[in-house]
């Protein structure tokens, strides 16, 4: 009895929203091959919600029989709200891949020929569209340093210094 109202309602929790609202960009310049690295890691719901707001179309990212055009999506979406640029110039990342750990969504990118940046600057409203709650907090390493800032929800430019 217990246990068939617990089914019941289970879908009435399931729907509850989070309150955490959080993304972390890991952006890493790796000086032995003068390449720039870039890392998203996002809850798997709140991503999926904001590519159905972005796109008007359903995606299930853990459904892998859809990979192709979860890849699409994930890509495109990355692309239209995450920009870098490193000493006034605007990066072209190279899209690795997704994959799923733990409860969220980890995105790869990568840049080529990047020599050690003076000054990264990252533009960002990754997943404004879900939550005014949502905060982006963005990792910068260079030569074994690393700096970490935080954008909350509406701030979308941030800078770094070496």
């Amino acid at each position: 009895m217990v246990y068939n109202l617990f089914l019941i309602l289970l879908p009435f929790f399931a729907i509850k929203p989070h309150p955490l609202y959080l993304s972390v960009i890991d952006v890493v310049h790796n000086n032995h091959v003068n390449n720039l690295e870039l890392t998203c890691k996002i809850y798997t719901d709140d991503f999926e919600q904001a590519i159905k707001i972005a796109y008007k179309t359903q995606v299930d990212l853990l459904n892998t029989k859809n990979i192709a055009q979860n890849n699409i999506l994930v890509e495109r979406y990355l692309r239209d709200h995450l920009q870098v640029v490193i000493d006034d110039k605007a990066v072209n990342f190279n899209y690795i891949g997704y994959e799923h750990k733990e409860a969220g969504i980890w995105v790869y990118f990568e840049a080529l020929n990047i020599i050690t940046p003076a000054k990264i600057q990252v533009a960002t409203n990754l997943l404004f569209a879900v939550s005014p709650k949502q905060n982006n907090i963005i990792n910068v390493t260079i030569n074994s340093s690393t700096k970490t800032k935080r954008l909350s929800n509406p701030e979308m430019n941030i800078s770094f210094n070496w």
